[in-house]
């Protein structure tokens, strides 16, 4: 159930982070204030890239879901997007203060 659930969460978040990332629309991110940033096109893409990141490590691991089976597999696979969604969103914020004003 677990690599359905992060199939579905992975999909979502590679296919919103590649728009933002490839049209480089600014008004695709939450919060977004174009007297906020110097270069609101490379905010976009930096916002695009580690949401298609984010997606990518919740297909994998979903992929690895399907390859083990076990009692806590599922509790495994959750924990570790958890843990890595929150790295990748630790980063976004990171990089994305080098286009604030």
């Amino acid at each position: 159930m677990a690599a359905l659930i992060l199939s579905v969460v992975g999909i979502f978040f590679t296919l919103s982070g590649a728009l933002v990332w490839y049209t480089k629309w600014p008004n695709l991110i939450a919060g977004y204030d174009k007297n906020a940033f110097t270069n609101p096109k490379a905010a976009a893409v930096w916002t695009g890239k580690c949401l298609t990141v984010t997606g990518l490590l919740a297909l994998c691991l979903a992929g690895g879901g399907l390859c083990f089976s076990g009692k806590q597999t599922d509790l495994y696979l959750f924990i570790a997007f958890m843990l890595g969604s929150m790295l990748t969103g630790v980063v976004m914020l990171a990089g994305i203060q080098r286009y604030v004003k």
